[in-house]
């Protein structure tokens, strides 16, 4: 089952993402083709000055739920043409993200998508069979400037491969943070509870039909 989520989440203004993306495509870029395990025509940065300057911004969009977290680090990204990006979970300590579109000159609309079944294994295993990942998940659809929050480390993500023209593209924008151990405890045990009166819910909903 997908769910299709419209981001309300405004992060940047259209400018502040301008001066992103410009100093974004004047730096020398990781080739993300060397890690093609998980990624394909994309070229990466990480810690990107400029991203920096906003890490007190962004925090405080997730602080409420999160206060004892602490910034990990940013990374920035350019989709091109038949870019993938496989289903998988955030390596240790990158606990929470934000993902922020920051350029879709072209109306893309490349959503991001979140699986809503929990992944308990610690780092993603490959050899797993992810199809169980991807019978409910949420289609998470950012504008520029706009962004998703998400436990990466224990929800699977994925995007579809980027079917668009040779010159197309987009680029986004991560920030990560870590959590401690008691806290991920806490926040999971809470996470669980809300996911089961959800289909609670939902059981009562079908039975009054």
């Amino acid at each position: 089952m997908k769910v299709e989520w419209q981001s309300d989440l405004q992060i940047f203004s259209p400018e502040e993402c301008q001066a992103l993306v410009k100093e974004f495509l004047a730096l020398e870029h990781y080739d993300e083709n060397k890690e093609s395990t998980y990624y394909k025509n994309s070229l990466g940065f990480y810690n990107m000055p400029g991203s920096l300057a906003y890490v007190d911004r962004v925090t405080s969009f997730v602080k409420d739920r999160y206060p004892q977290l602490t910034f990990n680090s940013t990374y920035a990204r350019m989709y091109q043409r038949n870019s993938t990006l496989n289903i998988h979970t955030d390596r240790k300590g990158l606990d929470v993200a934000i993902s922020i579109c920051i350029e879709d000159n072209n109306n893309l609309d490349w959503p991001l998508n979140i699986s809503a079944k929990r992944y308990d294994g610690g780092d993603w295993d490959l050899e797993k069979d992810p199809s169980h990942f991807k019978t409910k998940y949420l289609e998470a659809h950012c504008g520029v400037g706009y962004g998703a929050v998400m436990e990466g480390r224990n929800f699977p993500h994925w995007r579809e491969e980027l079917l668009c023209g040779e010159k197309q593209r987009a680029i986004y924008l991560f920030y990560f943070w870590s959590i401690p151990e008691t806290e991920s405890k806490i926040t999971r045990l809470v996470k669980e509870i809300e996911e089961r009166l959800a289909e609670l819910k939902e059981e009562m909903a079908k039975g009054q039909q």
